[in-house]
């Protein structure tokens, strides 16, 4: 199913989204602000003690590739964000995605 969220700040309606799927190993989130640059987000990987996996690997995209500690279960994970509207950016900074 879909979780949502919506609240106002200042005249300006905020609506977060949220879905998963099994069948696609895939955790959907849509971010929406009724007014146009009104939203940023800074999206990062982090996983302490073994931080060491993450790195851009797209204009909109970041990958952490790593580990579960020294001879543990190795695994990935890649965010990627797409952005609507004219004054809509999307870009890398280091290891984190910034909208």
């Amino acid at each position: 199913g879909l979780a949502s969220v919506s609240y106002e700040i200042d005249g300006t309606l905020f609506t977060r989204e949220c879905f998963a799927s099994f069948q696609n190993d895939v955790l959907v989130y849509r971010y929406a602000s009724s007014k146009p640059g009104a939203l940023t987000l800074n999206g990062f990987f982090i996983r302490r003690h073994y931080d060491v996996g993450s790195c851009a690997k797209s204009g909109n995209r970041v990958l952490m590739d790593m580990e579960l500690g020294e001879g543990g279960i190795r695994f990935a994970v890649m965010m990627t964000a797409v952005a609507e509207g004219e004054r809509a950016k999307v870009y890398t900074l280091g290891d984190n995605l910034m909208v």
